[in-house]
């Protein structure tokens, strides 16, 4: 697999390991969607984290690492993942500004990890803060 050779030429403190860790995890979780192994899904979780931590506040990608967390956690759709996935969302959405080009994906990612979890919880507050979010997207230029 390309980029886990990719991983294996950035050390530690290379500049472009959170970026090899990151986009390892997104293919690990394309293999999850067409294998539906388990541990793929673990696996994609951990890079993510680990990515996370190379991305501290003020990382240009933080966003981005806090949003492919965010996603991995709720298609893992436990409990407390989907707790952890929309406090994740909700951070990635704060670090975008009015008119930034990533607004639109992360109030659709918040508002689609707020059903995910009505769906497990029924908490109707999640699914009145989605249709919110939808409202929202839907007056999004």
């Amino acid at each position: 697999m390309f980029h886990q050779t990719a991983l294996e030429l950035y050390s530690d403190g290379h500049a472009h390991r959170s970026a090899s860790l990151f986009n390892l995890a997104l293919c690990i979780e394309m293999r999850y969607d067409r294998d539906k192994t388990s541990s793929d899904l673990d696996e994609a979780v951990r890079l993510h984290r680990e990515a996370l931590v190379l991305r501290p506040e003020g990382h240009p990608n933080r966003s981005e690492g806090l949003a492919g967390l965010a996603t991995a956690l709720c298609v893992r759709s436990k409990i407390a993942d989907l707790d952890e996935a929309i406090d994740l969302h909700r951070a990635a959405l704060d670090l975008c500004s009015h008119g930034h080009y990533r607004l639109f994906s992360r109030l659709r990612e918040l508002a689609e990890s707020l059903l995910t979890r009505f769906k497990v919880h029924g908490h109707t507050t999640d699914l009145d803060e989605a249709f919110r979010l939808y409202f929202k997207l839907s007056q999004t230029p």
